[in-house]
């Protein structure tokens, strides 16, 4: 008999102590719902799939091998924004965007030097996401996340299929926040959006 009052006394109380986490759980979803963010990552890695090749390929007539060449490639870090929805206090869900900037010039092979052409082209990625928070205290917080999404390539020479959308993806296992409404933040990232380090600022409301 003691122990099946015990048991419902345990029961009760754990019940009673879900049930007010849960309420401030909610409380706290409410009082903060949103929160948006701009960072910065380093170069992304759709650095690697512009296709940067002498004119000259196997099977093709030898005149080609004179035919313009590509100089180095430049790209800038690659920069995003989110809006992030507060289910609760440990979890979110939103969507992100991101864009990242690579150049090359062309060369004449014939006339030494001179360039002949200037290709730009821009990795546009749209990622829901998903974000976990392993804590959250009022001033730090730490978190981790992963995306989801679709990466297009514009106004390039694209390896694969211009402007055609691939899969992109992003995992980030740890990242902190630190402030109240209005916060910084640095995550650890790897994926196809960026690899390494990510960092920047948001407003809660």
């Amino acid at each position: 008999m003691k122990t099946n009052l015990t048991l419902l006394a345990v029961s009760a109380f754990l019940l009673f102590f879900e049930t007010a986490f849960a309420q401030a759980d909610s409380l706290q979803a409410k009082r903060q719902p949103w929160d948006i963010r701009v960072g910065m990552s380093g170069v992304s890695p759709s650095a690697n799939q512009v296709r940067r090749y002498s004119a000259y390929t196997v099977g093709k007539p030898l005149t080609t091998m004179y035919g313009d060449y590509p100089g180095p490639l430049t790209s800038t870090n690659n920069i995003g924004a989110e809006a992030m929805m507060h289910l609760s206090r440990r979890s979110a869900v939103g969507m992100g965007l991101s864009a990242c900037f690579h150049n090359y010039k062309t060369y004449s092979s014939i006339e030494k030097g001179v360039q002949k052409s200037s290709v730009t082209s821009a990795a546009i990625c749209i990622l829901p996401t998903y974000r976990l928070y392993y804590t959250d205290k009022e001033i730090v917080r730490l978190y981790g996340g992963v995306s989801l999404g679709l990466t297009s390539y514009f106004n390039t020479d694209i390896s694969g299929a211009g402007y055609v959308p691939k899969l992109a993806f992003n995992v980030s296992p740890i990242g902190i926040e630190v402030g109240r409404k209005w916060f910084g933040f640095m995550e650890m990232g790897l994926g196809t959006v960026f690899c390494g380090v990510s960092f920047g600022a948001g407003y809660k409301f």
